[in-house]
């Protein structure tokens, strides 16, 4: 290895990784897909009359993405969080019952949403702009509902240029001033109205929230701790510009470097890494309560079954694999997962036979999970 590296170092450690784009495998016929961020346990139901339209709901909370209905697959679930920058992994914060108040920012209020323990989880982040990416041509995204506490402007900006794709938009947003989280740019009308102006949207539900004071005249010209939130309904102007008239500024931020770092529990010195883990990791040595253990599964009920001996395992739920962060195709097979795989089995053997599965996953490169510790 000594004598590779004196040879060839210099060159490996410069040398580029090459993209690699992989693409979310919908069902066979899907030509139209709602989006739900934030989804928690209720994204929206495909519709019935539609059966060419399936839903992607996108839950970073192992346990909550684990309840969702898939209803026979015209479902996918990706368990992931959404904000700008680039692909990275990050702490997740988790409150209330099913996590439905997290958010990958702390409470900046007290309230009964948070009281008592809350969770800090390891997640993959993603920006919009790469899951709009992920989705195959020829399948278009029909409508995005987002429910990101405090996150869903940061997110709609990183989706960059190709926010005008998606006809309609549903978003929760804060109000007045008000944030119920650190750190977060998620009002109405001191970040969105005029944001989405420039990209085309219109907020089509503008007299209700007027009248029941969300939207205000004149507006208020700075930001408070607070607990006023609301939904606000976009509806792309058809006759706006061309696309092509859009600043740069609108693509820009998802392309910042964001690091973000997976939160390990007090008095850690060392980490057992797993990578491929299925419901058996190593155990955290009881001789030295310093090291803990990250397990890295890609199969949600696979992972959710994972001991995390009162919190000295901690669980990614994720794939591995060379070239850029991306989202790929997963094909599960075998009891618990245990012979699941990015690439499709070429051998027909016990394991593979009957019904496999193929779900959406987070992938990322050994160099972001190490980046990340």
């Amino acid at each position: 290895f000594d004598e590779v590296m004196r040879k060839h170092g210099k060159k490996l450690l410069s040398a580029e990784v090459p993209p690699v784009r992989s693409l979310i495998d919908f069902p066979p016929g899907t030509k139209g897909v709602i989006i739900n961020v934030g989804s928690n346990t209720n994204p929206p139901v495909p519709p019935a009359s539609n059966l060419s339209i399936v839903v992607l709901a996108v839950e970073p909370v192992l346990a909550t993405a684990l309840k969702i209905d898939r209803h026979g697959g015209r479902t996918l679930v990706l368990c992931a969080a959404v904000a700008s920058g680039q692909p990275r992994l990050g702490a997740f914060h988790v409150y209330n019952k099913n996590g439905v108040s997290s958010s990958l920012s702390a409470a900046s209020v007290k309230s009964f949403w948070n009281k008592g323990f809350s969770q800090i989880l390891p997640v993959p982040i993603i920006s919009l702009e790469l899951l709009l990416d992920s989705v195959p041509q020829g399948i278009d995204v029909v409508h995005l509902k987002t429910d990101m506490q405090g996150y869903d402007f940061d997110a709609i900006k990183s989706a960059g240029k190709r926010l005008r794709e998606i006809p309609t938009i549903f978003s929760e947003v804060y109000c007045r001033g008000q944030s119920k989280y650190e750190g977060v740019k998620n009002d109405l009308q001191l970040d969105w109205v005029q944001y989405m102006d420039e990209m085309g949207f219109t907020l089509s539900n503008r007299r209700g929230l007027e009248q029941k004071k969300f939207y205000v005249t004149p507006p208020v010209s700075s930001r408070t701790t607070g607990d006023c939130e609301t939904d606000a309904a976009w509806e792309r102007n058809e006759t706006w510009r061309s696309i092509d008239h859009f600043v740069d500024r609108t693509t820009s931020v998802s392309k910042a470097t964001v690091r973000s770092l997976i939160d390990f529990p007090p008095g850690t010195k060392g980490v057992i890494i797993n990578v491929g883990s299925n419901t058996n990791p190593p155990v955290p040595p009881a001789s030295n309560l310093s090291i803990v253990v990250l397990a890295v599964e890609p199969v949600l009920a696979t992972a959710l079954k994972i001991d995390r001996h009162g919190g000295r395992t901690l669980v990614l739920c994720a794939a591995v694999a060379s070239g850029q962060p991306r989202l790929g195709a997963f094909h599960v097979y075998n009891k618990n997962g245990v012979s699941s795989s990015l690439s499709a089995a070429s051998v027909k053997s016990f394991w593979n036979k009957g019904f496999s599965q193929i779900l959406p996953v987070p992938i990322i490169s050994l160099e972001l999970l190490l980046d990340s510790v």
